[in-house]
């Protein structure tokens, strides 16, 4: 924090930075200790305002990126999951059951132009789905693991939970893999899945 005083012809000043964000305050003909008192107020509240925003920066992203070897990279919002096919699972969270709906990941991979169904094959089926958190948490699929072509155990990109919104904790998009043992690769705060084509 800078913090700067001055009196020029009557008139006091005080500018203050802090977090990148400027504040300046004057005041005609007041007392310096009354000009600093209000400014350390706005203060509190500037900081305030700046620890807020860069804690909604860790929070999910309102839309998310597919992007990688696809044909039509496209950036989805909460609006747009909605016109896509729907779906729902359960899965247990803290002891009891909770109801997802989203869209089948590979229906999200199918509007960007990923391989799947009977194209995915040859060369296609060394190709993976990394799927990125705001967090930086990572994980992966295959492309043949969420293909209902291949598998029964398709997984879900989640939007809402037991009819509402995702909160902040998880959303507002997550992953659900209902039939998995262990919920490790149900990442929360989605923001990118990208599709990554590896052969020899």
């Amino acid at each position: 924090m800078q913090l700067n005083g001055s009196a020029d012809s009557g008139l006091i000043s005080i500018n203050i930075r802090a977090l990148g964000a400027e504040l300046r305050v004057e005041r005609q003909n007041s007392k310096a200790a009354e000009l600093e008192s209000t400014a350390m107020s706005l203060l509190g509240s500037m900081i305030f305002v700046c620890l807020a925003g860069a804690a909604a920066a860790q929070t999910g992203a309102d839309a998310i990126d597919v992007t990688g070897a696809v044909k039509y990279p496209v950036k989805l919002s909460a609006a747009d999951l909605m016109e896509l096919p729907r779906a729902s699972v359960e899965m247990t969270r803290d002891r009891r059951k909770v109801r997802y709906e989203g869209v089948w990941l590979h229906e999200v991979l199918k509007k960007a132009g990923a391989a799947g169904g009977t194209a995915l094959r040859g060369q296609s089926l060394a190709s993976y789905l990394l799927v990125e958190s705001a967090d930086k948490y990572q994980v992966v699929f295959s492309l043949a693991e969420i293909d209902p072509v291949f598998t029964d155990a398709p997984v879900l990109l989640a939007d809402r939970a037991d009819g509402k919104p995702l909160d902040a904790k998880e959303g507002p998009f997550r992953i659900v893999a209902p039939k998995e043992k262990r919920a490790a690769r149900s990442a929360r705060m989605v923001t990118k899945l990208e599709v990554v084509q590896l052969w020899k």
